[in-house]
């Protein structure tokens, strides 16, 4: 990404898409940064394979956090190569850069015994990657925009990645496709110190490691449905930010409404167009 930055042409705008394997496993520290977290570590680094089926005896034995805090280290560091980078370009003040995980961590609830070297937490958050739940889902963002976002602004808005192209578009002024239904909304307003009050509820769709299928937000209340939205959970996030307790009993119109959202945005998005056909799901049945 260095490379490119420092060969392009500077007249042109840019886009750039930095995916970070860090720290996903499996880990592949340099050795220095290893040593920084030997204390943690017990024995040498061994790279375990992800997704092998037959794991090597030595590796299962208790190993420490030490070479995944150094997988993290090693990130921020080569972050901060890239960061530097524009810097020496001239594209600090005219760069917006946008930092966020993709997931929730695996913490040491591991299910896999690949992850028996990852060693993420979620704050106490319930749940960890693969999850519906708050734990797999909510990641905090860093924005940068010098001269428009003022440093060490904090903001408890909750948004989406689907929120970047809206919000993108508003803030460098391109215009959206108007060919196609866009789910995320922008989010800009939020720079200026201003309120940012969503019109359509968050939704996320995946089979999760819970039994899980569906999560909606909407506001403070959050739903869990399985595919059949037979097995149904409803938790308030502002008084319940650990999902310990379940509303749906006592909330039974809070519940009813959040179904309907749930499954007017569900049926939007499998009968999309553009969806490809290999995705499309069959709701017959669902109602």
């Amino acid at each position: 990404m260095i490379e490119w930055l420092e060969s392009r042409d500077g007249s042109r705008p840019l886009f750039m898409y930095l995916a970070m394997v860090e720290p996903h496993s499996t880990h592949a520290n340099p050795e220095d940064y290893n040593a920084i977290y030997k204390h943690l570590t017990r024995g040498l680094p061994k790279p375990i394979p992800n997704g092998r089926p037959t794991p090597p005896i030595e590796i299962l034995e208790a190993r420490g956090p030490g070479e995944y805090y150094a997988n993290i280290t090693y990130m921020d560091a080569q972050i901060g190569r890239f960061l530097k980078a524009l810097d020496r370009a001239g594209l600090r003040d005219s760069t917006i850069v946008f930092f966020a995980s993709d997931n929730g961590p695996v913490t040491t609830v591991w299910r896999n015994w690949w992850e028996v070297n990852l060693y993420g937490s979620t704050g106490g958050l319930r749940g960890r990657k693969g999850d519906l739940y708050e734990g797999g889902i909510r990641e905090p963002a860093f924005i940068r925009w010098p001269g428009h976002i003022a440093p060490d602004t904090v903001s408890d808005a909750i948004v989406s990645g689907y929120d970047l192209l809206p919000t993108l578009a508003s803030m460098v002024g391109f215009a959206v496709p108007d060919d196609r239904p866009i789910d995320g909304e922008d989010f800009s307003t939020i720079f200026d110190g201003k309120e940012f009050h969503r019109e359509r509820p968050l939704y996320w769709e995946f089979d999760d490691q819970a039994g899980y299928h569906y999560a909606l937000r909407d506001g403070d209340w959050k739903l869990l449905a399985d595919e059949s939205l037979e097995r149904l959970a409803l938790y308030n996030l502002a008084e319940d930010r650990f999902e310990l307790f379940d509303r749906a009993a006592d909330r039974p119109k809070v519940l009813e409404s959040l179904l309907a959202k749930l499954n007017e945005i569900a049926d939007s998005v499998h009968t999309d167009p553009l969806l490809p056909s290999w995705t499309q799901t069959n709701r017959e049945g669902v109602d």
